[in-house]
């Protein structure tokens, strides 16, 4: 998310505050709602810093003994990598915000799984993650002529010519096919991530884009780690084309949970395997197949975290 500095004059009413939002401090005024009150549930919970934290690995239900506002980061299952040298898989959709309304009593939290990768054409597009009215799109499906639009968007195969485009302040953008991008490469694009875009098709073949590590103080309180660091919501990697000239191996999945692309290739060989999936709770996207008939890997899941003042 942008970063801004906030600037409050004399005699603005509370009402009249912009909002502001940034990845470990969120400043909001929502007029007539105030703050929840009695926060409990998920996978886990932790007061520091002067905040309780509940988060949510897989989908459950947050309690509140009074209703109102909470903050949150939301994190979108990733897309599936393509099959056979197709685009990586798109991150899942982050972002933080302290507009998060929740009603007192029970609260379903979603965590969105990660999309499937594929045995022929493009991978599925990740799953939404959800919490009262806020909801992070899940990450684009890589693979086929035009890259899966999300959170993050999807990488195109290597013959594509649109990239996915990444849902407004949840991600970036994925990578054209190297046949029309100019480097006249036979391979697909990566899928874009929470920090950079995905990159075009070339030799050597794109990492994926790389996630971010604005939330590292949620994750720290959580002691959560999935990539094992503070990075979420990379993008995923590109598969080796063993009949390139050069030969081709696949690239690396974007820091952040983001999974490999097929690495090998052999010129001549018709020998492929699949991309790696992101990393559970990461969010990261799918890595590609290996030409000839590699499938994608799967997308990463997404995660919430919710915490409140105390």
């Amino acid at each position: 998310m942008p970063r801004f500095s906030p600037h409050f004059f004399p005699g603005t009413k509370v009402s009249e505050w912009a909002t502001v939002t940034q990845p470990d401090s969120t400043i909001s005024a929502n007029p007539g709602i105030g703050p929840a009150e009695g926060i409990s549930g998920g996978n886990g919970n932790n007061t520091t810093g002067g905040y309780k934290y509940v988060w949510f690995t897989s989908t459950g239900t947050l309690t509140a003994t009074k209703g109102g506002l909470v903050e949150v980061v939301v994190l979108a299952g990733g897309g599936g990598g393509g099959e056979e040298i197709g685009g990586g898989g798109g991150a899942g959709g982050i972002f933080t915000t302290a507009e998060c309304i929740i009603s007192t009593g029970s609260n379903t939290v979603t965590v969105g799984a990660g999309g499937a990768g594929v045995s022929g054409g493009s991978g599925a597009a990740g799953n939404d993650s959800v919490i009262g009215n806020q909801t992070a799109d899940g990450g684009g499906k890589g693979g086929g002529s035009v890259g899966g639009n999300g959170g993050s968007g999807g990488g195109c195969n290597r013959s594509g010519t649109v990239e996915g485009v990444a849902t407004a302040g949840q991600g970036n953008d994925g990578g054209e096919g190297g046949v029309y991008s100019g480097s006249g490469t036979h391979i697909g694009g990566s899928g874009g991530g929470a920090g950079a875009a995905g990159g075009n098709g070339d030799n050597p073949a794109p990492p994926g884009g790389a996630g971010t590590n604005a939330y590292a103080t949620w994750l720290s309180a959580a002691s959560l780690s999935p990539d094992g660091n503070s990075y979420l919501a990379g993008g995923g990697g590109v598969g080796g084309y063993a009949y390139a000239i050069p030969s081709t191996t696949g690239s690396a999945g974007g820091i952040g949970g983001g999974g490999d692309g097929w690495p090998v290739a052999t010129a001549g060989s018709a020998t492929a395997g699949p991309g790696d999936p992101g990393v559970a709770n990461s969010g990261g996207g799918g890595g590609a197949g290996g030409a000839w008939s590699g499938d994608g890997g799967n997308g990463g899941k997404g995660l919430v975290i919710v915490r409140l003042a105390v």
